[in-house]
């Protein structure tokens, strides 16, 4: 999980910088309309974008404390759940009690055969 910062642009505005850029790090015109195409903006509540800062292209003083703080480790740190954990099963076989609806615990706490 890392930080993020989106700027957030209108795809005119893209295009006007695109074509305005120097050859060498211009995207050609196809390229750059398939990138705006398929783009998929940000979303602060799903865990793999968070934190997320928004600054829109116009903003001249966004919060760059709260952007360095985050990328520093000074956020908030998100606690680990049981779909987060990674577990170890100790067995030979732990793919066959779930064959059966068991659980990892469930595994856990019964020897399969061999």
């Amino acid at each position: 999980m890392g930080e993020e910062v989106h700027v957030a642009a209108p795809a005119d505005a893209c295009r006007t910088w695109n074509s305005e850029a120097e050859e060498a790090v211009k995207y050609p015109e196809d390229i750059l309309e398939n990138l705006i195409f398929r783009y998929e903006e940000p979303n602060g509540m799903s865990r793999w974008d968070s934190p997320l800062f928004t600054v829109p292209y116009v903003d001249e003083k966004p919060d760059l404390e709260g952007i360095w703080n985050a990328m520093m480790g000074k956020g908030v740190v998100v606690k680990s759940n049981q779909a987060t954990v990674l577990v170890r099963i100790p067995y030979d076989r732990p793919a066959a009690g779930f064959a059966d609806g068991m659980t990892i615990e469930a595994c856990r706490r019964r020897r399969l055969p061999a």
